[in-house]
């Protein structure tokens, strides 16, 4: 079960006929529904459960692919996560939903072209934690540089280079440099000084 500061949000596993039962015994008050599910049997699932249990607030999480999007916007859920979100946008979802707001994962917006100026108050405190100089070699790696050439322009070691590498993917809780520059796509103008 994952908590948050207004939604109980819990897991289950199994097939839907089973999944369906344990919401029926303990309906929580909201349900992230995996795409491990085929996508029919998701989206079943979700429009079952906005007719069955209003309450229950549904996250679902889809592929980026618009012919899966496209379908899944008709159950009119709370959220959509892209399959490769990460615990920083599930808070984030789960933050804007306790809010009474709707949530789109910015890999989904950019799909769907919707604008992107409601930010998530989670990534922009977290990048707010940043520092001048990891903003900077942030700003550069997005420019596609390396880090003998951010050291290079920076006038500072690589190793320093990779030291604040470190600290931006621990601080917004992302793995790789192609992860970064994905999930910071609708976030940039937050560090653009």
């Amino acid at each position: 079960m994952f908590q948050s500061r207004r939604l109980r949000v819990r897991y289950f596993r199994g097939n839907i006929g089973e999944v369906m039962r344990r919401i029926q015994e303990c309906p929580p008050t909201c349900i992230l529904v995996e795409s491990e599910l085929q996508a029919d049997t998701a989206l079943m699932l979700s429009v079952w459960l906005r007719a069955t249990h209003p309450q229950i607030r549904i996250i679902m999480s889809l592929e980026a692919d618009p012919a899966c999007l496209l379908p899944s916007l008709r159950a009119d859920v709370s959220g959509y996560l892209s399959l490769d979100y990460n615990e920083t946008e599930l808070q984030c979802c789960l933050e804007s939903i306790g809010r009474g707001l709707r949530y789109f994962s910015p890999v989904l917006e950019r799909i769907l072209n919707l604008p992107g100026d409601d930010f998530c108050p989670l990534v922009a405190r977290r990048l707010a934690c940043l520092s001048g100089r990891e903003k900077e070699v942030l700003r550069l790696m997005r420019r596609g540089l390396i880090a003998k050439e951010i050291a290079a322009q920076l006038r500072i070691s690589e190793h320093t280079v990779n030291d604040y590498k470190k600290s931006i993917v621990q601080r917004l809780e992302l793995g790789s440099r192609r992860e970064i520059l994905s999930f910071m796509e609708p976030y940039w103008r937050l560090i653009e000084t």
